[in-house]
């Protein structure tokens, strides 16, 4: 896994279903509508940390702590 950059970006109506993201760095970068699954969770990894996410509401929250 790599480093997950997002710089000045607007990103919306992405499916983030079964997504792996590793480091996610933000600058001035706005989501909405993402779409996740409890089946399969986003899992951000960050200083050998590893969080799942089930909905769309907790993955925009973690994202807008980053």
């Amino acid at each position: 896994m790599g480093t997950c950059s997002f710089y000045e970006t607007n990103i919306r109506d992405i499916d983030f279903t079964g997504a792996i993201i590793d480091n996610l760095i933000l600058k001035e970068t706005t989501f909405s509508n993402l779409k996740v699954s409890e089946t399969f969770p986003v899992k951000f990894s960050k200083s050998g940390r590893l969080t799942e996410v089930t909905d769309s509401w907790s993955l925009e929250n973690l994202i807008n702590t980053i």
